[in-house]
């Protein structure tokens, strides 16, 4: 196992790639290989929490339009965690005032790292022109809410122990949540299935964009015509919030076709519309530990785009994997706790 870290590590640390001070606007910003980090990122925080030291001090800004219960409780909870200075600004003006950068550029000032929300991508675009000098997290826009994707993929590795080769399926509504799972899924060697309604049938705005951009998304998104064809075989099913009766999930059609182990997710809030409570309420529902994991995402995301981590690996771990000297100093069992989950994925 030292040998398998020792050469993970030693890549990990000479790697020319790196998300310090980059903005982070669009699933297509951060590569499959920076995604897979920002994961194994935050498994590392949730298995060793007494290296998040290293963020203390950094100043966090977030720019809301609107309130949102789970954007500012993450947030909230993850400067707590990292003892890092909060400052959370919800005004709708700056999304509708004609130079945005303007803005970006004053709050830019204040902050180490900025998270914003907006009802208009284009404003989140404009904003991140203006802030310079500071990493930009869009993580919430009418085209894409990457923070609830990145956190149910965590949860959904937690839970199966992988995700290249699970099938995920949509039913509902197209959205930027939807956008946001067809942009990052198929990358990680995940099938997405999905059926959308809205009154009858609708295709989502980047489905065009994504088929051209190579193998990997023409063969891993299947637009479905009927519920059967979505969830059969699926291991993970999520939905939001709509209207069309007609698809409603129902715990014995999903034991029925799914797959035998699978698990549920949705997006807050909900109807008695688009699934039975006995789904809601089952231990299949994932709901609860992804809104947890959201914390550890929005730390992993400080910790990669401040270049943090990269630098806590290197004091700690650097003797020990690079110069062989030290080894003394650390404990099968830390290995173990530290690396075992990110030696998984990286292989």
């Amino acid at each position: 196992m030292l040998k398998l870290a020792k050469k993970y590590y030693s890549n990990r640390l000479c790697s020319k790639s790196s998300l310090k001070g980059r903005h982070f606007l669009t699933p297509d910003d951060v590569s499959p290989d920076e995604m897979k980090s920002l994961l194994m990122t935050s498994i590392d925080l949730k298995k060793c929490p007494e290296y998040l030291k290293t963020l203390e001090e950094k100043h966090i800004m977030v720019l809301l339009n609107e309130p949102c219960m789970r954007i500012q409780t993450s947030l909230h909870d993850t400067a707590s965690m990292l003892n890092m200075p909060l400052n959370v600004l919800i005004s709708s003006a700056w999304t509708t005032c004609q130079n945005p950068e303007d803005t970006g550029k004053l709050l830019s000032s204040a902050a180490d790292i900025i998270f914003c929300q907006s009802a208009r991508h284009s404003k989140v675009e404009l904003f991140a022109k203006g802030a310079t000098t500071v990493p930009v997290i869009n993580i919430s826009s009418c085209k894409f809410i990457s923070l609830n994707i990145l956190s149910d993929l965590l949860t959904i590795h937690e839970h199966f122990g992988k995700l290249d080769g699970l099938t995920i399926a949509w039913v509902g509504h197209p959205c930027a949540l939807l956008n946001t799972y067809l942009s990052i899924a198929p990358s990680l060697g995940i099938q997405m299935n999905f059926l959308c309604r809205c009154g009858g049938p609708v295709s989502p705005a980047n489905l065009n964009t994504l088929q051209k951009q190579g193998n990997v998304y023409r063969e891993n998104i299947r637009e479905c015509k009927s519920l059967l064809e979505t969830i059969s075989g699926a291991h993970v099913i999520t939905t939001n919030q709509h209207s069309e009766n007609n698809v409603k999930l129902r715990r014995t059609y999903l034991d029925e076709h799914a797959d035998k182990n699978w698990v549920f997710l949705h997006t807050l809030p909900r109807s008695s519309v688009e699934v039975d409570e006995e789904i809601f309420n089952s231990k299949n529902n994932l709901l609860w530990k992804s809104f947890v994991n959201s914390k550890w995402i929005c730390a992993a995301i400080i910790s990669e785009f401040l270049d943090s981590f990269i630098n806590l690996l290197q004091h700690f771990f650097g003797l020990l994997f690079i110069s062989g000297k030290g080894r003394n100093l650390f404990l099968p069992e830390l290995l173990s706790k530290f690396l075992y989950e990110r030696l998984l994925m990286s292989v």
